[in-house]
């Protein structure tokens, strides 16, 4: 508690395109007025050269304070930082994100996959029907049902099996914004 996280996505952008953005998004004409560093700051303060957001000090709260508890010996926060890491090799060039007020992955605006962990499980999020349909044995010892896959704690990590999802998931939402791009424009 009491401690400040840099949440957000993983873009860089500076603080001038971060003004013309809000400016542009409210539709606002006020000017963008530049405060020289030594006028805004004290002598001596020293700021970062840059900020890149970590999502994982998301996860570890989520973990020490939200949903997710220690439970039959497991370390639920080594499982999330395990599950984090098993999607971001598989999906290298996604972005990490909040949404719903839990990890998820974005490629190109579209999300890949969500990702939370519960007292006794751990789950992905979306089981669209043809996932299901594509790792229909793969996911037979665990519990899937109105679009989640969970997974117990107790249990070793199904590295393969969750990489693989992610990639399916990733050419699931690829396909869907290709066949949007190519559907008549109604007018």
């Amino acid at each position: 508690m009491g401690e400040v996280f840099n949440i957000g996505n993983g873009e860089e952008i500076t603080i001038r395109e971060l003004a013309e953005r809000i400016r542009t998004m409210t539709a606002s004409r006020s000017p963008i007025v530049t405060v020289p560093y030594d006028v805004a700051y004290e002598r001596g303060f020293e700021d970062m050269p840059r900020r890149v957001p970590d999502i994982l000090d998301v996860i570890a709260v989520e973990v020490e304070f939200g949903r997710t508890s220690a439970a039959d010996g497991a370390a639920p926060a080594a499982v999330l930082k395990r599950v984090r890491s098993i999607i971001r090799k598989a999906l290298p060039k996604a972005e990490e994100v909040i949404s719903y007020q839990i990890p998820a992955y974005k490629l190109n605006g579209g999300t890949v996959i969500y990702f939370a962990g519960w007292k006794q499980h751990y789950s992905l999020y979306p089981a669209t029907g043809r996932l299901v349909a594509v790792f229909r044995d793969d996911l037979a010892p665990y519990e899937v049902s109105k679009g989640t896959i969970r997974f117990p704690l107790a249990e070793p990590i199904p590295t393969k099996l969750i990489g693989s999802i992610a990639k399916f998931r990733a050419k699931e939402v690829s396909d869907r914004e290709k066949a949007k791009a190519a559907a008549p424009r109604r007018g």
